[in-house]
């Protein structure tokens, strides 16, 4: 890891320590009511001006929702940016919640990502792909220092796949495969794809990190394809499979 990676993940440290804090906190208490759910508001907007203070050091442009995406015309690099993925979970002290940062930038039009990141505050995990150079996991609460390299599996019988997918879209899941696992959060749901510990990902598309997703799994060297406003990710193996399930169904 090393260059703009670097600094992005240290910018995810800086605002998840804080999240992290909270985090036990609310596992502590154990208590789950609209005073909760302010508690973590608050913490929210506290990892957002963290991650504004940190990022806007190294990138002009620093988006934080689709709407502002969509009305900006940056140039040169942008940090699209996931404050809470996994908010539900959050408020429940459950530890399926993340930060993603994915820096992009425009080529003839298009927006390209560069590299992204995804930090795990309370599992206490960063992700983190660039472009040509793979998908990596880094333990920072483990003794065991450095990275390894995270793959999809190896599997190829669509049938028993498993998948991984939010609770909305279970229904078009089941045309696929009837093993489904409801983990309420895309980003927790891509570290099990790319980590080879689940074999589809189904998510809906989201105009601020769409583009990290996409990197994280070509990089893990998976294969994705989008139908009906989702994300639908897999190894190459099961990539024309569900295609050829989702017609038939």
């Amino acid at each position: 890891m090393q260059g703009d990676t670097s600094l992005v993940v240290d910018a995810t440290r800086k605002a998840s320590r804080f999240l992290q804090r909270d985090y036990f906190e609310l596992e502590n208490l154990q208590a789950s009511d609209k005073k909760t759910t302010s508690f973590c508001q608050k913490s929210c907007t506290k990892a957002v001006q963290i991650l504004q203070e940190n990022l806007s050091k190294y990138y002009k442009t620093v988006i934080f929702d689709a709407k502002e995406l969509e009305g900006s015309n940056f140039f040169g690099k942008a940090a699209l940016v996931e404050t809470m993925d996994g908010f539900g979970n959050f408020t429940r002290s459950l530890p399926f919640f993340a930060i993603m940062v994915t820096i992009v930038s425009k080529k003839n039009g298009e927006i390209i990502a560069d590299r992204s990141v995804m930090n795990f505050p309370a599992l206490g995990e960063i992700y983190y792909a660039e472009k040509g150079k793979g998908a990596w996991m880094d333990r920072y609460s483990s003794n065991v220092p450095g990275s390894s390299r995270v793959r999809v599996s190896g599997a190829n019988n669509v049938k028993d796949a498993l998948i991984a997918v939010t609770g909305k879209n279970i229904e078009f899941a089941k045309k696929i495969s009837s093993d489904i696992r409801i983990l309420d959060s895309y980003t927790y749901s891509l570290i099990m794809l790319i980590s080879g510990k689940v074999d589809i990902l189904i998510c809906d598309e989201r105009k601020i990190s769409s583009k990290g997703v996409e990197l994280f799994v070509l990089e893990a060297a998976g294969s994705v394809h989008r139908q009906n406003n989702l994300l639908i990710a897999s190894n190459f193996m099961l990539h024309e499979k569900i295609k050829e399930s989702l017609l038939v169904s």
